[in-house]
């Protein structure tokens, strides 16, 4: 007998909302994950019982469930939610299974043999919230039917509701789908904000959940820049400012400017005030290492409760071997699916060294991660991937704030030094306000016995040289050698076609030479 679809039961929003209150306020992390696998998953109560260690996929985040049929077994594949995602991981690190065939809820006999959990006790759990909210239409099946409800009423296809909840014949389906369109809408079209609720929830009030690594701050001041023995900071307030705006924001910054002028301590002061979560990359010289060694850290510090299971008994040590033979792309992936989104930011100190695969990882990496970055320049071919930033341009300090920088650095030689303000003058014009050249200049005058302007004068630190970007001179050139060829095959000429492929030959080497001779740090 059909059953009537008046007769399906399914909870309400405001109910959700306070069943999703009452298994995390109790906080028994078997309830959370018992409840969800029904609400979250769909699963029926038979298949809660029965369900093994094996079937669960954390690297996919996925729940692979054997159906057997009448002549071989299949499966079904149910997307687990974050809130589902977290709570089995908790409830896998409180207790670990002895094996893959391990049953997630068990039972000891008096026998003393491990069998999986009775409907009894299953039905039990339930029940108790069910007094507890006072909800009298609260019941296994009924989670399952919120489920259902919740995926037709998002605009899933009959079809895919069917599969998800293993029906074996579409007319079962059928029976959410004859509840009134518009009543599910109006009913569930809240569902998502409860669902994000639950993540919260998760976060802030299970038991024994990894306590998320902060590194300690100062949050009262800015670390100042070093010169000498004296820590000093001067200028750069409004970039400073506009980068950690950026941070608050989740927009990725780029910081650009000639060597010298401060682009990393700048970003090395917004990271030291910064009081949430970071990843700190030197450079994008070896972008596969670089993977490898965050995924460890990650596995070790703040993801240490995915490491078991995603890897079982492996040490680091074994985990690092393995995923060594993974490609780029395969590991950048992998870091996704173990960061939530914008839970880090990335700090780059140097980003100077970017290549085609690099930028492509970086691109990958903007859907959950907040990048800060520095470089001298960006170059024409990488616009489109800086077109998700935030340029920030810095240049030389001012008159104003490079005096005052030598001022504070050199204020206690200031009574023993004759013409103290021709002095820093000077300095002032040899660093062209490079604050890397005062720091140069300063550390190499106070060695002097005696400090004069002449003194000054035969110091010399000469101004870094501008790089230049020769990309578009080097596209003409080739443009212009290609017709020169072409021309010459054309007139059957072969001393233009020979002068035009020794031409291509020069342009590639001295490309190789310019390449090679680049330096890679800021």
């Amino acid at each position: 007998m059909k059953r009537d679809p008046s007769e399906v039961k399914y909870l309400t929003v405001s109910e959700v909302s306070l069943l999703v209150d009452c298994i995390y306020r109790h906080d028994k992390p078997r309830d959370i994950v018992l409840i969800l696998l029904m609400l979250d998953a769909g699963l029926r109560s038979v298949e809660v019982r029965n369900l093994r260690w094996g079937c669960i996929d954390f690297s996919e985040k996925i729940i692979n469930f054997p159906s057997a049929k009448k002549d071989h077994i299949s499966y079904r594949h149910i997307p687990l939610t974050p809130r589902l995602f977290d709570a089995l991981i908790n409830w896998r690190k409180l207790h670990p299974p002895q094996n893959k065939n391990y049953f997630l809820f068990t039972s000891k006999k008096p026998s003393g043999e491990i069998v999986c959990l009775s409907p009894s006790t299953l039905t039990k759990i339930v029940n108790q919230y069910r007094l507890r909210l006072n909800m009298n239409k609260l019941t296994p099946h009924s989670l399952r039917h919120t489920f259902a409800t919740f995926l037709l009423s998002s605009g899933s296809d009959i079809g895919t509701v069917k599969e998800t909840l293993g029906h074996s014949s579409i007319q079962t389906t059928t029976i959410y789908a004859k509840t009134t369109p518009s009543e599910l809408r109006k009913r569930f079209d809240k569902a998502s904000e409860i669902q994000a609720r639950g993540i919260k929830r998760i976060l802030l009030t299970a038991k024994n959940r990894l306590s998320y690594l902060r590194a300690s701050r100062n949050n009262n001041t800015l670390a100042p820049d070093y010169i000498g023995a004296k820590y000093i900071y001067v200028g750069r307030f409004k970039q400073m400012s506009l980068i950690t705006s950026n941070l608050k924001l989740n927009v990725s910054t780029l910081v650009i400017g000639p060597k010298g002028v401060g682009k990393s301590e700048l970003c090395k002061k917004v990271r030291n005030k910064y009081s949430g979560k970071v990843l700190i990359w030197d450079d994008l010289d070896n972008i596969k290492a670089t993977l490898i060694n965050t995924i460890i850290y990650l596995l070790k510090n703040d993801k240490e409760y995915l490491k078991d299971a995603l890897y079982g008994d492996y040490d680091l040590e074994e985990i690092k071997v393995r995923i060594t033979r993974d490609s780029v792309p395969a590991l950048c992936d992998y870091l996704l699916k173990l960061l939530e989104p914008f839970e880090y930011k990335l700090f780059i100190d140097s980003m100077d060294s970017i290549s085609k695969k690099s930028e492509m990882i970086l691109e990958k990496l903007q859907r959950k991660l907040v990048i800060i970055g520095s470089c001298r320049s960006m170059s024409v071919k990488y616009l489109d991937f800086t077109s998700g930033f935030n340029i920030i341009k810095i240049s030389p300090l001012n008159r104003s704030e490079s005096l005052t920088l030598i001022e504070h650095a050199t204020s206690e030689l200031s009574n023993n030094i004759d013409n103290y303000n021709l002095i820093i003058s000077k300095i002032y014009d040899k660093s062209g306000g490079n604050p890397y050249i005062i720091k140069l200049l300063i550390e190499r005058i106070i060695k002097e016995p005696i400090i004069t302007p002449e003194i000054i004068e035969i110091i010399s630190y000469g101004q870094f040289r501008k790089e230049l970007d020769l990309s578009a001179v080097l596209i003409l050139g080739l443009g212009c050698i290609s017709i020169l060829r072409y021309i010459g095959r054309a007139q059957k000429d072969s001393v233009l076609t020979f002068i035009g492929g020794a031409a291509l030959v020069f342009v590639y080497i001295i490309r190789t030479l310019l390449v090679s001779g680049k330096r890679k740090k800021v």
